[in-house]
């Protein structure tokens, strides 16, 4: 399970700095936090896929990299070194359960180097 660093009503402040029509409409669809303030593994690779490149916009990539940054424990950067967009692309609507420890495995296994 990943925890985020800020409460999840600041990520819904934050989310709504994307100027961006796409990533407004889809955000209450993918963003998913749980009751203990966890974050889905889907949620997570769908904001990166934002953060990574913004459906195409510049300034809506810069915004989500920036969110990214400021709400997971780990940065873009390293997101991207340990888990990558390819990942992210197609594991971020998956209905599996299995994502969350594969998720897990893959950020722990690069944090423990």
């Amino acid at each position: 399970m990943i925890s985020l660093k800020v409460s999840p009503e600041r990520v819904l402040e934050l989310f709504q700095t994307v100027n961006h029509k796409l990533f407004q409409r889809k955000k209450d669809v993918h963003w998913r936090v749980r009751e203990d303030g966890s974050v889905r593994a889907q949620s997570v690779l769908w904001l990166f896929c934002w953060a990574y490149n913004g459906d195409g916009s510049p300034k809506a990539q810069a915004a989500c990299e920036e969110i990214f940054n400021e709400i997971m424990p780990f940065s873009c950067t390293f997101f991207d070194a340990t888990v990558g967009y390819d990942y992210a692309k197609r594991f971020r609507y998956s209905s599996s359960d299995y994502i969350e420890k594969e998720l897990e495995t893959l950020l722990t296994k690069k944090s423990e180097k």
